[in-house]
């Protein structure tokens, strides 16, 4: 058997890569494929560095060599290969890393190449070259250089002097030589260092998992019976929560395979970046979790991952990029988990809780306290001191209960980073300005090439009824099957912030509802979602186009900015003709041209048919909701019959919660300035009726009354 055995290995071992090799031009051809492929750098890299440590000394290189490629087997060539990887093209530590590995296999065939071919046995030979001795070696190398050509590298090489080193030469002959492989050391350099990156933040995330689950267990114990010793020697006081029993463990074993396995990792992403630009958002890694795991589909949970992902795991853009998509899946697991948690201790499912909803779950999470540390633990949960606990809120608490040097990402960091991609997309809006396409003829013609790749996307699923409707269930929050501007407004700034343009937002809206199809209502019912869809990058192409030619930015065109924009929109007008079209643009003859009179006079000119929505319907619609809220009102009054004494004495219990949750944040600067920046939409340092309008209908719709809004 031990014949056997040893007769197989030897057997193996004459079919490596570079065994057989008797020509550097051989050897060449079968190291191509190797250095070539991130997965075939990798697979030699694994056998290479035999205590695994990420690092490949001299002993460990000099063992490949001589099991591997006997070609290179010359030990003052290996020498000079191991020491200008490691000082030139590396870090300058006495190791090999794995992004220098391509480096290496590169430098060890160029020294060979020299110190064989012209028989070097020292790898710190100092031998002078001169100037006729250079052209003979570059002869024998098989470079064709002209003498005037020769005269200038050598003296590029001698720095001016009669004679060079050969560590000089050999130097200058490593940068000169374009091997088949050499060229790809750099890319495949930077993939190894990506993949490497990805490698230590998953083990970094395993290695956290498996600590969290080790003290998870250590707190529970191994069986009721050691659970209940357990609590009993601990006491009445038990403050660390446990994660109840949940239906994510088969998911995360095949999850947890896959984020161990970078190949399989690299497939699932290939996947999920349905565009190849190397970056997943949002939307896409929503698309991933709806389709593939339906069991992690919890928007809050999606989200706060993406955030944790992003801003504090990650490099703080607004993508994941591939090195940071193992510590996504983990997080989304964490999330989900908690909010699973979160879920099962929120009894009334208004996804918030109150110290009562909390000391009813004690025992869910694990924990017994008496009444008063439960209300101290309440109190350090409420960071806001609202009186309630949001999600965010749970979930730094509960992190800091298990992992207290882990950073969490909280509601205040969100909003600072909404308010900076914000101000990055009017800097593109800015730049957006200075574009100038289209033909010149006396019909507006505008260039959306911006919008293709999204209104393709978006396109595709107006046209599929199942991701239709998986697209309305994510915008219908609260299932109602009627969709409010709120809602519409808040999953174009969480999915689509390329169309998160307010005045292109509204104006669609308004379409919608009172004119392609709609039933004059306030609110988009399902069979009017496409058009809706269609509507969005309708007027947000507009609006595009009307920023350009805006170029003081306040929103309102003269007929000075049509005149100088005329290029920009593709037409080509005398100043007099100009001024009729901007006359025939002003519809009401205010002298300036605002977004939705710009929006009729461009669509008169592209679609005669179509009847664009214009302000004076938009408030006729609006008054007459008001008449018809009046009415209600009216009805509502004469429904109520109480007994009357001399003093009004009205119950007005129902606004208790929502009133100490405003209190507390009225109490919070931080959380004041955030809710204002919030309400104060185009930064102008006024709030309007109609901006704390909008704040009331999707924020507090307990005080969504008009009479009373007015009054305050």
């Amino acid at each position: 058997k031990k014949k056997k055995k040893k007769k197989g290995r030897h057997s193996d071992d004459e079919t490596l890569p570079g065994k057989q090799a008797t020509t550097f031009a051989d050897l060449e051809l079968e190291l191509i494929p190797i250095v070539q492929s991130a997965v075939g750098l990798e697979t030699l890299w694994c056998a290479v560095d035999v205590n695994h440590n990420g690092k490949l000394s001299l002993a460990e290189i000099s063992k490949m060599v001589v099991d591997r490629f006997d070609l290179l087997n010359h030990r003052p060539a290996l020498m000079r290969a191991y020491e200008h990887t490691t000082q030139k093209d590396g870090d300058g530590d006495p190791w090999v890393e794995i992004e220098e590995f391509p480096y290496l296999l590169v430098n060890l065939h160029i020294f060979n190449k020299l110190f064989q071919t012209f028989d070097i046995q020292d790898p710190k030979e100092k031998r002078p070259i001169d100037l006729e001795d250079f052209k003979a070696k570059i002869s024998t190398l098989g470079m064709n250089l002209a003498d005037a050509d020769a005269d200038k590298e050598f003296e590029t090489i001698s720095e001016g002097k009669p004679e060079a080193a050969f560590d000089d030469f050999a130097v200058w002959y490593s940068k000169q030589s374009n091997f088949g492989f050499g060229q790809h050391a750099a890319e495949m350099s930077e993939d190894l260092k990506a993949r490497a990156k990805a490698r230590r933040i998953m083990k970094k995330a395993i290695s956290r998992r498996s600590s969290l689950r080790q003290s998870r267990k250590s707190s529970r114990g191994g069986s009721r019976k050691s659970t209940r010793s357990t609590r009993s020697s601990r006491g009445s006081g038990v403050a660390f929560p446990v994660l109840p029993s949940s239906p994510f463990d088969k998911l995360d074993i095949e999850l947890s395979a896959i984020v161990r396995n970078v190949d399989l990792l690299e497939q699932l992403w290939d996947t999920i970046d349905c565009n190849g630009n190397d970056k997943v958002s949002l939307a896409e890694v929503d698309k991933m979790v709806v389709q593939r795991y339906a069991l992690l589909d919890n928007k809050p949970a999606l989200m706060r991952a993406y955030q944790q992902t992003t801003l504090k795991d990650g490099d703080g853009d607004d993508w994941v990029e591939l090195h940071e998509f193992s510590q996504l899946l983990l997080n989304i697991f964490y999330f989900n988990k908690l909010f699973h948690c979160f879920d099962v201790i929120d009894n009334d499912n208004d996804r918030r809780l109150d110290v009562s909803e909390f000391k009813a779950s004690l025992k869910k999470l694990g924990m017994s306290l008496s009444d008063a540390d439960a209300d101290t633990e309440f109190a350090s949960m409420d960071a806001n001191g609202g009186g309630v606990v949001l999600f965010d809120e749970f979930c730094v608490w509960y992190t800091k209960k298990h992992d207290p040097d882990r950073d969490i990402i909280t509601s205040a960091e969100s909003l600072q980073a909404r308010k900076r991609a914000k101000k990055a997309m009017k800097r593109r809006r800015l730049l957006a300005k200075k574009v100038s396409r289209g033909p010149d003829d006396a019909v507006p013609d505008f260039e959306f090439g911006q919008f293709d790749a999204l209104e393709g996307e978006l396109m595709a699923v107006a046209k599929d009824c199942d991701r239709l409707e998986e697209l309305w269930d994510a915008v219908d929050l609260n299932g109602n099957r009627k969709v409010s501007l709120a809602e519409i407004d808040k999953v174009v700034v969480q999915r689509y912030p390329q169309l998160d343009n307010k005045p292109a937002l509204m104006r669609a809206y308004q379409q919608t509802t009172l004119k392609d199809g709609g039933d004059g209502d306030a609110w988009v019912e399902v069979k009017e979602f496409p058009q809706l869809l269609l509507n969005l990058f309708y007027f947000n192409k507009l609006f595009q186009c009307f920023a350009v030619i805006d170029k003081d930015d306040d929103r309102r065109l003269d007929v000075q900015e049509f005149h100088t924009s005329l290029k920009k929109l593709g037409m080509s007008l005398s100043k007099k003709d100009s001024a009729k079209e901007f006359e025939s643009m002003d519809a009401n003859g205010g002298g300036v041209v605002l977004f939705d009179e710009f929006c009729v006079w461009y669509t008169h000119k592209h679609e005669p048919g179509r009847e664009i929505v214009t302000s004076a319907e938009v408030l006729k619609a609006r008054k007459k909701a008001k008449h018809k809220a009046k009415k209600r009102a009216t009805a509502s009054k004469k429904a109520q019959k109480k007994e009357r004494d001399d003093t009004p004495d009205f119950s007005t219990k129902k606004f208790d919660k929502l009133e100490a949750e405003i209190l507390g944040a009225a109490r919070d600067v931080d959380e004041l300035e955030a809710l204002w920046d919030i309400v104060d939409c185009n930064g102008n340092g006024k709030v309007s009726l109609a901006e704390i309008d909008k704040l009331a209908t999707q924020r507090y719709p307990l005080l969504n009354s008009a009479p009373a809004l007015m009054r305050a």
